[in-house]
């Protein structure tokens, strides 16, 4: 088994210990428990490039120490689709995992910059960056949305992401009242997360055209977007920069999340077609994907019955967003040609 974690010493002898599988009752939420205790803040080294910090006891960090990537498609198509000089915008930065491969391939005369709201987040992504040394990355302390102003944000105790609290009536909604959404965003932390134990925060909240516009920002070349169900109204936010000439691609992550939100994936798919985006998802969900093959084919989607496994409790996937002729310009390496070329007509 290859490892991507960097240990030295016993710590290295503990993290070995603990992939190994014994017919024993409880054995993985021991071996669970003794990571969580000795490698909580473990350095790992990602195959794009890129070393981040991770606490080994939780599932999805120690996945990542095992295969040594997070979300292959997504570092796939940074990676081939960024080019030196180009901007790219994370929103919802997190760690600084898309963040720092970003970085990494824009180089010095490009720019990266990250909107992470949360403080610990905040924290984790500014020592990614001097880890990393990028000096053409910024981390912005500010929460993207569809309305400015300060807004609450709740997330459950030891979550990664933070998430709106619905305060008013979302013109992106279904039309639930916020009583009916609350309930739903209480069934989401329970089902996923295995806690109704939740913080909540206040943030500032602007519009990436609004950012834009106040800081002389130049061309976009890609935004990425994980903010764990209010996509939508960032999307709505940045209006402006994808109806312009040099409107950016996208990733964008859909989900079962956007419930809580009152919000839809129907309603995200036809509000992307309405600038002229097309719109891509890979057959294969996050977490199925071999990294040893070419991850495709990438499909076009122009319905929600069309994501691979829609229907799931748990559905959620990325969707690469591209107008025409940026596509033109910018899928043509073997990757794309390779994993794109059935998903284009």
């Amino acid at each position: 088994m290859t490892k991507y974690v960097v240990l030295n010493g016993w710590r290295s002898w503990i993290w070995w210990a603990t992939q190994l599988r014994a017919p024993i009752r409880g054995w993985p939420r021991l071996t669970a428990l003794v990571r969580r205790v000795f490698l909580r803040d473990a350095p790992i080294a990602l195959r794009c490039g890129v070393t981040i910090k991770g606490n080994l006891g939780d599932y999805y960090w120690n996945r990542m120490a095992v295969q040594g990537y997070h979300e292959i498609n997504t570092e796939r198509f940074i990676a081939e689709f960024l080019r030196p000089g180009d901007t790219f915008v994370d929103v919802g930065a997190q760690i600084g995992m898309v963040t720092a491969l970003a970085a990494i391939v824009v180089g010095p005369t490009g720019c990266v910059l990250s909107f992470e709201p949360d403080k610990k987040n905040l924290s984790a992504l500014q020592q990614t960056i001097r880890r990393n040394r990028l000096s053409n990355t910024y981390p912005v302390p500010l929460a993207l949305g569809d309305i400015p102003g300060d807004w609450k944000f709740v997330k459950p105790r030891g979550a990664w992401g933070s998430f709106r609290l619905v305060q008013q009536q979302d013109t992106f909604s279904r039309g639930e009242t916020a009583d009916q959404i609350g309930n739903e965003q209480a069934k989401y932390f329970k089902r996923y997360f295995r806690t109704e134990k939740q913080e909540v925060a206040t943030h500032t909240v602007t519009t990436l055209d609004q950012y834009a516009r106040t800081n002389q920002l130049g061309r976009i070349t890609l935004v990425k977007i994980d903010v764990d169900g209010p996509e939508p109204l960032v999307l709505k936010g940045m209006s402006a920069i994808l109806s312009g000439p040099s409107a950016p691609a996208l990733i964008v992550e859909a989900s079962y999340a956007y419930k809580q939100h009152g919000l839809t994936v129907s309603d995200l798919l036809d509000f992307l077609a309405g600038f002229g985006y097309e719109i891509f998802a890979n057959e294969t969900t996050k977490a199925e994907v071999n990294p040893n093959a070419e991850n495709g084919p990438f499909r076009r989607i122009r319905r929600l019955e069309e994501l691979p496994n829609y229907e799931a409790q748990n559905f959620i996937v990325n969707l690469y967003c591209l107008k025409p002729a940026l596509r033109l310009e910018r899928c043509n390496s073997k990757w794309f040609t390779n994993a794109w070329a059935l998903s284009t007509a």
